[in-house]
């Protein structure tokens, strides 16, 4: 997914996990998201079109209701400026850089040439090694990739904090920030790879912008000075440093006398030395920069187009539910138990929170304790929707009874997806012992996963939707993954 696609889903994910009691983006808001996106990008849709077309609209929509949430996640585009500001700072750092001095005169054997020069072959050589070393395994993160990942997961901090604030809006916000920083850390890392290639041949730019402005209008004298090197020394020096330089202009390296005549005041004429310097830079420094930001560039391009959205995660797979299968037509079958309005309101609320907000639920005759599976002609014609099957979590669970239950249900309804939801508003109201609470649960969950089946247990009388969705969302997960 590119990444302005993914920003947007990013930015909606944080929206509908953090806002948990739908102040800010009710269901039926979340249900025509996912309807108006399916009807534009069609059935035969990816996924991640349908994804990244479905936040577009949310934060269109929060738009038109002026909302500052989609302004406060765009704010964290890349803005392209900051890297056209740093590389003219650097081409403007180096056009001033030798007239800090306020002197007319270039040392031959002073910065910035030379120590510019030294510093980018120290540089090419530390990448030589970590191309070496990443051919013989992964390699570690490099300091700018560091400091951008650090940066990205000191994100972690602000949701923290921001989860005992109740603003729903905050508490949106922080969650983007955490997720959408770890997410493009390695993509900025790489823009931080190119801006510096870039910004170090802008600053050799600038060395000899500079050189060659102000020698337009003063004569620059070439000098050497130095306590300890003599003219031999100070000769073979100037042949290694400036050697590109040499080979380039197609001129000698000056003998030792001619070196030594540098070494006392006026000096000569510097035209000739700001050629050799110019041609150095350009190919120690300029051209090389430019290429490594060229590979940089094309690295960042191709990262920019495929951010690894991991779209197996709960949240996603929730919301491409009802993608895939359209309207869910949900049907409640209770067994050995009476479903109350209130509870059949709290049902079709956490179903439609987890399967995407279109749901039509119906509720079956009760099953009552002991009788068989309705009969399979009694079933739809359309088998493919979810059947909830509702139990008491009062009852002990008996193979005999509920066992013999679930296993003529599955044969008659083979192909739907069972989901086995335990009522535990009676057994509340009549034991309050938490520890039997948990022992029945327990029980129950053992007598399903011999059946590899998850129940989900809720307080349909004093629910708790928050943790019944995420319960239940991992349920239909693990059985989505389930080979």
């Amino acid at each position: 997914m590119n990444e302005a696609a993914a920003l947007d889903v990013i930015a909606v994910r944080a929206l509908e996990t953090a806002d948990a009691d739908r102040r800010l983006w009710a269901d039926a808001d979340r249900e025509w998201a996912s309807r108006a996106a399916a009807e534009i990008v069609g059935d035969r849709a990816d996924a991640e079109t349908f994804l990244a077309r479905r936040a577009g609209l949310v934060l269109e929509r929060l738009t038109e209701r002026r909302s500052p949430l989609p302004r406060a996640f765009r704010a964290w585009r890349w803005r392209s400026w900051i890297g056209v500001l740093v590389v003219l700072g650097a081409f403007a750092a180096g056009a001033i850089f030798d007239q800090l001095a306020n002197s007319r005169q270039i040392n031959i054997m002073a910065p910035p040439v030379i120590g510019l020069v030294a510093w980018n072959l120290g540089v090419y050589v530390l990448l030589l090694a970590r191309a070496a070393m990443h051919l013989r395994g992964p390699a570690a993160p490099g300091p700018f990739r560091r400091l951008v990942a650090w940066l990205g997961s000191a994100g972690t901090i602000f949701p923290r904090t921001a989860r005992t604030t109740g603003d729903a809006r905050r508490e949106t916000v922080a969650a983007f920030v955490h997720d959408w920083t770890l997410l493009s850390a390695p993509l900025h890392a790489l823009r931080v790879v190119r801006i510096v290639h870039l910004a170090a041949a802008a600053l050799a730019m600038g060395v000899i912008a500079g050189l060659y402005l102000r020698g337009l209008v003063f004569e620059y004298r070439a000098l050497w000075q130095s306590t300890f090197l003599g003219a031999e020394t100070v000769r073979s020096l100037l042949a290694v440093g400036y050697a590109p330089g040499f080979w380039l202009l197609q001129v000698q390296v000056p003998d030792a006398a001619q070196i030594a005549g540098l070494q006392a005041a006026p000096g000569e004429n510097a035209a000739p030395w700001i050629h050799l310097m110019a041609a150095t830079l350009l190919l120690v420094v300029v051209l090389p920069r430019l290429l490594l930001a060229l590979v940089a560039a094309f690295r960042e391009h191709l990262k920019a187009e495929s951010l690894p959205l991991v779209i197996t995660q709960p949240y996603f797979q929730r919301v491409l539910r009802g993608f895939h299968t359209g309207r869910a037509r949900v049907e409640v079958l209770p067994y050995g138990i009476a479903v109350t309005t209130d509870g059949n309101a709290v049902l079709a609320d956490l179903l439609a929170r987890v399967l995407g907000g279109n749901v039509v639920l119906t509720t079956l005759p009760a099953v009552q304790y002991g009788d068989e599976a309705p009969a399979a002609d009694t079933w739809p014609a359309d088998d493919t929707d979810p059947l909830v099957v509702l139990f008491d979590l009062t009852a002990t669970p008996e193979p005999e009874v509920h066992g013999r239950f679930l296993d003529v249900l599955a044969q008659h309804a083979w192909s739907r997806r069972l989901m086995i939801v335990l009522d535990e508003s009676r057994f509340s109201s009549r034991i309050t012992a938490p520890d039997r609470l948990v022992e029945r649960r327990q029980l129950w969950a053992e007598f399903c996963r011999q059946r590899s089946m998850s129940p989900l247990s809720i307080n349909l009388e004093a629910p708790d939707l928050a943790a019944a969705e995420a319960q239940l969302d991992a349920i239909l997960s693990a059985a989505e993954v389930r080979p």
